[in-house]
């Protein structure tokens, strides 16, 4: 069940950072909201079941992006790497880390974008704009990345909780 769950609320994230972010403006200057959510796989499930969920998702993003095929599935692949070895191998637990770990992945893909575009020898023309936007993209994932992940972990506990044993469910 939590399986299903999250593959929906990362299914409606795509559908919202594809539609309703561009269709507000906020398409630029919003970093991607998938990374909080890779974050949380990471944090939520094992490397076995939150790999295929996030790997699933970067597939659907890169084929409905117009940008070279394979930049979400690698920032989303590196990015839940970073979260398994930050809780296997440093401990990292503590909430004060977060911020700055939803801040890194946004670098982190950025940084995938760059060298694809440096790749496509498109570099030089975009580096100057992409300095500016990736620094407010940056400050933004500091700020909102704790919030975004509460709120991924409060969906998580409210929906996909099994009842108390004993508690009696209204069925009407």
């Amino acid at each position: 069940m939590k399986i299903i769950f999250h593959t929906g609320i990362g299914l409606l994230l795509v559908v919202m950072q594809t539609t309703a972010l561009p269709a507000l403006g906020l398409s630029g200057f919003c970093y991607d909201l998938l990374i909080p959510f890779v974050i949380h796989l990471g944090r939520t499930f094992s490397l076995r079941l939150g790999f295929p969920l996030a790997l699933g998702l970067g597939l659907l993003c890169d084929s409905l992006s117009a940008g070279a095929f394979g930049i979400y599935t690698t920032a989303y692949f590196w990015t839940l790497m970073l979260v398994f070895w930050l809780l296997t191998f440093l401990h990292a637990r503590s909430s004060l880390i977060w911020p700055f770990i939803v801040a890194i992945g946004v670098l982190l893909e950025n940084g995938v974008i760059l060298a694809a575009s440096v790749l496509a020898q498109r570099a030089p023309a975009m580096l100057a704009p992409a300095i500016h936007l990736v620094l407010m993209q940056f400050i933004l994932a500091v700020f909102t990345g704790p919030l975004i992940l509460r709120f991924f972990r409060w969906l998580g506990q409210r929906f996909t909780a099994a009842p108390r044993p004993g508690v009696a469910r209204d069925e009407s």
